[in-house]
């Protein structure tokens, strides 16, 4: 036989295995340890999803996921992930059936634990920018109800004292005016006020402020600059086509207290809640630290683990089962010289199993 070099290969041999199956995984395992085999497919009519271990493909895809999920979540957190010796006998060794039931526990468990604190935190964090964007309308109202004069269709004079119309006027009043507040993306704040014009026919009052922190949207789920607006209008049907015109155009409404008295003490609750929601969202993420630091450590073993079940049943798709053997038969091309390594692989498989 020639000799083996660079550019020849060794001489070849096609062989063919019987392999129990409760044996096949780790004779699988130390054969491509040693890379003594190339299987062939033995079921090339076959998609992969008519294969005979498709099904453990599947639950080992669904701890990738998991294993990517909690990657990503130590990376949100700017917690490092670990690095490990793939060398190191504890992962490089088979693992049982028990032990990969175990990790799926592990998983599973850490899964439900993050996706509780992160839905948790997500409510706290709706909650809080509801508080702050409430906080900052109440804010701005005492812009709003200053001493102000204005002029409007409906036949209020400009020596009228708007906050006094609007906090002594009622429905049965000669005037009737009143207001809505709210809070708008201050992007849009130009085609609102158009919109509003022409739609009541000027027959309204409008005033706003910018507010200087960005305000969280529901809709695009970030911050965002947003003004402050009030408008003073009359009449139940047009206060009703403010309020649909506002809620069309993307605002927030709110509703305010007519008195300073009540506005200053519902500021100062809405304050108490905000510091309440805070510390406990704190305390949540701490905790989600907490966790993802202990859970970064074992990642990058658990994906090693994980990569090499794939792998295993991946090859063991190649093969052909014999249901009245119990046996796997596999074909595949060994270099001749190593037909002997190769049966002492198979015999040592067979005792340690």
């Amino acid at each position: 036989m020639a000799p083996s070099t660079f550019f020849r290969s060794e001489e070849m041999s096609l062989v063919q295995l019987f392999i129990p199956s409760e044996v096949a995984r780790i004779t699988i395992s130390h054969l491509g340890e040693k890379g003594l085999v190339q299987f062939r497919d033995l079921n090339p009519s076959l998609s992969s999803f008519q294969r005979s271990f498709i099904s453990e493909i599947k639950k080992l895809d669904g701890l990738e996921r998991q294993l990517r999920l909690l990657s990503e979540e130590a990376e949100k957190q700017a917690i490092p992930i670990s690095t490990c010796d793939y060398d190191d006998p504890e992962i490089s060794r088979i693992q049982s059936i028990r032990e990969i039931d175990e990790l799926h526990d592990i998983l599973n468990t850490n899964e439900q634990m993050l996706d509780q604190l992160n839905s948790s935190y997500s409510e706290l964090q709706r909650q809080y920018f509801e508080l702050i964007e409430q906080h900052a309308i109440l804010q701005e109202s005492s812009t709003f109800f200053r001493e102000d004069n204005f002029q409007g269709d409906g036949g209020i004079s400009s020596d009228v004292d708007t906050t006094q119309l609007l906090l002594e006027s009622g429905p049965g009043d000669s005037y009737g005016v009143r207001y809505v507040v709210g809070v708008i993306s201050r992007q849009r704040c130009n085609t609102f006020e158009r919109v509003l014009w022409r739609s009541l026919r000027g027959n309204l009052y409008m005033k706003q402020s910018e507010i200087q922190e960005p305000l969280w949207d529901p809709q695009s789920g970030i911050a965002i600059p947003k003004n402050a607006f009030v408008i003073f209008s009359h009449g139940q049907e047009l206060l009703g086509k403010i309020r649909k015109i506002s809620e069309a155009m993307g605002a927030t409404l709110h509703s305010v207290d007519d008195t300073a008295e009540a506005r200053m003490a519902k500021a100062l609750r809405i304050s108490a809640r905000i510091e309440d929601i805070k510390a406990v969202m704190d305390s949540n993420n701490q905790t989600r630290r907490a966790e993802l630091s202990k859970i970064s450590i074992s990642i990058p073993a658990w994906y090693a683990i994980v990569k090499k079940e794939k792998a295993l049943y991946y090859v063991m798709n190649l093969f052909n089962y014999d249901r009245n053997r119990r046996c796997l038969i596999a074909e595949g091309w060994c270099p001749t010289n190593e037909l002997e390594s190769l049966q002492s692989t198979l015999k040592m498989s067979s005792e340690n199993a």
